[in-house]
């Protein structure tokens, strides 16, 4: 009988320890799992706010007619209209349109370079549409500093840039329809990026 309870004691000892192991070594994957992804997403922060920065930085020197512009947009379209330009107002209400969507998105922005006489008249031509849209004059000090962004020759003008100021597509301001796709690129060549970086480091 003593023989039987000592070896039901050892195997119960066995089957106890068997248990207790795994799970001290489930804890420490857990914890090596938890701690990697908050340091990737510093990083990704990081570089998003850096790719983020050159356009938001140059629209802060430049005095606004009206409007506040999104400092985290990845995508900026540089509009240049006028209230007295015929083909500029034919454009705006699909222009204005595709503004909500993109306001509502928060990945792009317009700012409206107005041709108006006067910083009023640009400020009044965008707010007879009832849009909030960023606009200043086209005559603002620092607005040739935008970069990515060029006078143009006549009127309606779009520039859209990437949030660094690189020049996506220029020319008819029906190219703001191609907002969507435009972040969508954006966003990928990021990822490729920072997926190149990540293996470069190991």
């Amino acid at each position: 009988m003593k023989a039987i309870k000592m070896l039901t004691l050892a195997l119960g000892l066995c089957i106890m320890s068997s248990y207790v192991a795994p799970a001290q070594e489930l804890s420490a994957d857990v914890t090596e799992e938890v701690a990697t992804p908050k340091k990737s997403k510093k990083k990704d922060k990081k570089k998003k706010k850096a790719k983020a920065g050159a356009v938001a930085k140059a629209l802060k020197k430049v005095k606004r007619a009206s409007g506040k512009y999104n400092q985290k947009a990845l995508v900026y379209v540089y509009l240049q209209s006028a209230s007295w330009c015929g083909p500029c107002k034919q454009a705006m209400p699909e222009i204005v349109k595709q503004y909500k969507e993109m306001r509502e998105d928060g990945r792009a922005e317009i700012v409206l370079v107005g041709w108006d006489m006067s910083p009023d008249g640009v400020k009044n031509y965008i707010e007879g549409y009832k849009c909030k849209m960023p606009a200043v004059h086209k005559d603002a000090k620092n607005v040739g500093k935008l970069p990515g962004f060029s006078p143009a020759s006549g009127i309606p003008f779009a520039i859209m840039v990437d949030a660094d100021g690189k020049v996506l597509h220029q020319g008819s301001p029906y190219v703001v329809a191609k907002w969507k796709e435009e972040v969508e690129k954006y966003e990928a060549a990021q990822a490729a990026e920072e997926e190149e970086a990540a293996d470069s480091e190991d």
